[in-house]
């Protein structure tokens, strides 16, 4: 998938397509015109089959002076697809209190997976927001990467390290006490009558309900740049490696440097940064 065009619209097609779950995570999800698209099928697709397991992982730090999308996680979590790195009432930065590692603060959790059904994923550079995507106008803003669409066993790796990422959200939560667990106050919101939900909820409601609406369609933007992915190469040898800064994994620099030591004629390297 060469570009973001072609990256989120294969991404969009995973979506329509998915039958028993769809796994997402990000440091970035923006709630900007590719995030509410996104946003919108996910929430469509929950609301048609409310028994498809849907979830998102995204990095706190990296989103929570977005206002407009901490609304977007909890208008996703109240349909009932877990977001985590999202919690109520800004209280993300409970679960990044970290006593043993002062620097947790620094390893942020920069992993990219889509993945659907167990069959398919995407996985590569691209965070969920219009400049990855290339539909602006401003230049600045049409920014180069690419993602690589993955059918066959190795999406099993991919589905089990996010599985496990999850694990680890719930583990934090878990080591503190009571009132600091932060489910528990999403719990409590699940509690609450009704009635009294949906008068709170109302006004930031009718906000998020504004944003999607006013969404264009996806097939009308970006289409002069729109370019299509490659076909699939068929009987390859694929190997997935990841790495987590605060489990001190170094795998994916032990890649490189076996690659590179092993290279005998090319070492060809293209990275965003």
């Amino acid at each position: 998938l060469i570009n973001g065009e072609a990256a989120f619209t294969e991404r969009l097609r995973m979506i329509d397509e998915a039958q028993e779950s769809i796994y997402i995570q990000a440091l970035i999800f923006k709630a900007d015109t590719v995030g509410n698209t996104i946003a919108r099928r996910l929430l469509l697709k929950k609301a048609a089959d409310p028994d498809i397991d849907i979830r998102i992982i995204v990095d706190a730090y990296s989103n929570i002076q977005d206002l407009d999308a901490q609304l977007m996680y909890f208008q996703l979590q109240n349909a009932g697809i877990l977001v985590e790195g999202y919690e109520a009432f800004y209280l993300h930065w409970l679960n990044e209190v970290n006593l043993r590692d002062w620097t947790a603060g620094n390893k942020r959790y920069r992993a990219k997976y889509w993945s659907v059904d167990g069959r398919a994923a995407v996985v590569g550079g691209m965070n969920i927001g219009d400049e990855y995507a290339r539909i602006g106008d401003d230049p600045v803003l049409i920014w180069r990467d690419q993602d690589v669409y993955l059918e066959g066993p190795v999406v099993e790796d991919i589905e089990r390290a996010f599985l496990e990422n999850c694990e680890h959200f719930k583990a934090i939560k878990e080591t503190w006490p009571g009132a600091f667990n932060t489910d528990t106050y999403w719990d409590a919101w699940q509690g609450v009558h009704p009635d009294l939900r949906d008068l709170v909820t109302h006004s930031l409601d009718k906000r998020r309900e504004d944003a999607l609406a006013d969404l264009p369609a996806w097939e009308e933007l970006g289409l002069a740049r729109r370019r299509v992915g490659k076909a699939l190469h068929q009987d390859v040898s694929v190997r997935f490696v990841r790495s987590r800064p605060r489990y001190g994994e170094t795998y994916i620099d032990q890649a490189y440097c076996q690659l590179i030591d092993s290279a005998t004629t090319s070492v060809l390297i293209a990275n965003a940064y």
